[in-house]
């Protein structure tokens, strides 16, 4: 299971995975109205399992769930030399990792869809490091790119949360 909420000004975007199911809430923080609940469909889904195994799974398990790690060996990252692994997917979805061939920090995640994963500050929580902020580029078909910047403001290691909190919202509002 997993759940994100991200908020771009005043528009608040929810993405929830609750084992094969998964959904995307959009609304907006000045107009309750203004709302859209989005099914996520198998592809999609295969990728967000995937991404949540990722961020979750801290390198270890893949082969649990029918996926496998290849080592690409050597390769640079902005001068720094590194190590390449990459972690496939059963589904044949792929995350390239570069590390930091001297610490082991990591440099770098490409994607099987073209997108370019950079994690950087720290957050530390329950022991473990996080980063705090993560830039995502994703190169276009007309030659331009888009960019994410996501800035993180807390992590918090396996708390109390309801299962409600994953289940598909109602696609009416309240009174």
């Amino acid at each position: 299971k997993q759940r994100i909420t991200a908020t771009y000004g005043t528009r608040v975007e929810t993405t929830a995975l609750d084992g094969y199911d998964a959904w995307q809430l959009l609304s907006d923080t000045q107009d309750a109205s203004v709302r859209q609940i989005v099914l996520l469909g198998p592809d999609q889904i295969k990728r967000l399992r995937a991404k949540t195994f990722e961020n979750l799974a801290f390198y270890r398990g893949i082969e649990g769930l029918g996926g496998h790690v290849e080592d690409r060996g050597k390769g640079d990252v902005d001068g720094i030399a590194c190590r390449k692994l990459a972690f496939v997917h059963a589904t044949g979805i792929l995350f390239i990792r570069s590390f930091d061939a001297s610490t082991g920090r990591l440099l770098l995640t490409e994607t099987d869809d073209g997108t370019i994963i950079r994690e950087e500050g720290e957050i530390r929580a329950g022991g473990l490091r996080f980063p705090s902020h993560i830039t995502t580029t994703k190169k276009l078909a007309e030659g331009s790119q888009r960019i994410i910047r996501i800035h993180f403001k807390s992590v918090e290691i396996n708390p109390e949360v309801d299962a409600s909190a994953f289940c598909v919202p109602s696609l009416t509002l309240a009174n």
